[in-house]
């Protein structure tokens, strides 16, 4: 995929805007075994003709197949009459487009939907959502986070309590298993657990199958972070869950007064500081957008920091991958000869 990522982190932490040249290189082989690049464009209508405003934040699922993004394009589908960013996903095998920020009747949104996430075979696409009409009785006033089935195409509210109450204030910028049971999410809401009284962001999981809504900004100990918490990432079966906090009580060494990575279990319970250096010191400056491998081992993150591993003298933001298991840290963007960007 080509992608150009702009971020941008608001005050209070709840929306970073993501600017991505909406691309797909396709590799096709030949009989001859040599691979061919391919750029197909995807924000397109069912003849293939581009969209005639701007697409973003693509998100593919894990086959190729499924390419889910946003788009100000009034042309993509038909009777696309509400003048609204919404949510489209593109099939590469039939070279359909649909829309899938609707209501469970086909209803379009009434206003503003973004930042789609999809799961590994293109079944539900998550998104977060100004529009008030997608489901019944949403009354909050404020972004919230749904799920569309492409197989039921119904379209459910995620960012609700384990009693299905919605979020008193603004959930968003979701990310979804690969299954489709469990969706990470951050929110300035104070109504989705019990006892969330930091008046802060926080990172939650809903479980579509059982209901249950739960914090993961959480410490090992399961108190609430004493700071900002946002940009999940969650592992192939929901178990991990990684995210950024300005949060100095997630873990005892957390020492250096800025934003770090962390990884909470939900299985165990355990939050574990990650933007380490190999030897275990702490990052000396800022790390934040973190993304997991399938199995959870791998975190690969953004930092500012100087002595997460020798030599980095360039004075630019870097991409570091810790390893989980055996606490090794490298940096990675870098050159084929490790030389590091400048």
């Amino acid at each position: 995929m080509v992608t150009k990522n702009i971020n941008k982190t608001l005050p209070n932490g709840v929306h970073r805007y993501h600017i991505r040249l909406l691309g797909l290189i396709t590799l096709l082989w030949f009989s001859n075994a040599t691979a061919h690049e391919i750029i197909t464009r995807v924000s397109v209508d069912a003849d293939g003709v581009g969209g005639n405003r701007s697409s973003k934040s693509p998100a593919i699922s894990a086959d190729g197949r499924y390419i889910a993004f946003q788009s100000d394009a009034t042309n993509l589908v038909a009777d696309d009459n509400n003048g609204f960013t919404d949510i489209f996903v593109y099939d590469r095998q039939t070279r359909q487009t649909r829309r899938v920020s609707v209501s469970s009747t086909g209803a379009e949104g009434d206003f503003v939907s973004f930042f789609p996430a999809i799961s590994s075979y293109g079944r539900y696409v998550a998104f977060q959502s100004d529009a008030t009409n997608l489901v019944e009785d949403d009354n909050n006033r404020t972004t919230d986070v749904f799920v569309f089935d492409q197989k039921t195409r119904l379209t459910k509210l995620v960012s609700v309590s384990s009693s299905g109450e919605p979020g008193d204030s603004t959930s968003s910028e979701p990310v979804i298993s690969a299954n489709g049971q469990y969706v990470a999410f951050h929110s300035r809401a104070t109504n989705l657990v019990n006892k969330d009284t930091n008046k802060d962001v926080d990172v939650f999981v809903h479980d579509r199958k059982t209901g249950e809504t739960s914090r993961v900004s959480i410490d090992s100990d399961g108190k609430q972070a004493i700071g900002t918490s946002f940009g999940a990432a969650i592992s192939t079966d929901g178990r991990y869950v990684a995210f950024s906090s300005n949060a100095a009580n997630l873990v005892n060494s957390d020492k250096n007064n800025t934003m770090d990575v962390f990884v909470h279990d939900r299985e165990t319970g355990e939050t574990t500081l990650v933007s380490l250096s190999s030897n275990g010191k702490q990052g000396e400056a800022s790390s934040f957008d973190s993304a997991l491998s399938a199995d959870g081992r791998y975190v690969a993150f953004t930092s500012k920091a100087t002595n997460l591993v020798d030599d980095d003298t360039n004075e630019v933001e870097d991409i570091f991958v810790h390893d989980r298991e055996s606490a090794e840290t490298v940096r990675v963007s870098v050159d084929s000869t490790g030389q590091q960007a400048n």
